[in-house]
């Protein structure tokens, strides 16, 4: 799991960087990592979508709880990474 987390803290600091570029510094981030997502090992895999096919149901009811979670945060802008 220390990739998810070294993946995960180097993408909020990234994030962060750009947006402090952009002048938005004030603004905060948020990194989430699907923890049992298995990912296509190889470019070729991902080209033909099975996998996303297969996946798209999870990641669907995965992206209603985080909706729900911050019902009071509607305007946040999301940005997605695979």
């Amino acid at each position: 799991m220390g990739t998810y987390v070294d993946q995960a803290t180097n993408l909020q600091a990234t994030a962060g960087e750009v947006l402090y570029g952009a002048g938005r510094g004030n603004q905060t981030t948020a990194t989430i990592a699907w923890i049992g997502y298995d990912a296509p090992a190889a470019v070729n895999e991902a080209t033909y979508g099975t996998d996303a096919k297969r996946a798209r149901g999870d990641l669907a009811d995965f992206l209603d709880v985080v909706n729900q979670s911050r019902a009071d945060n509607r305007g946040a802008r999301w940005t997605w990474w695979c």
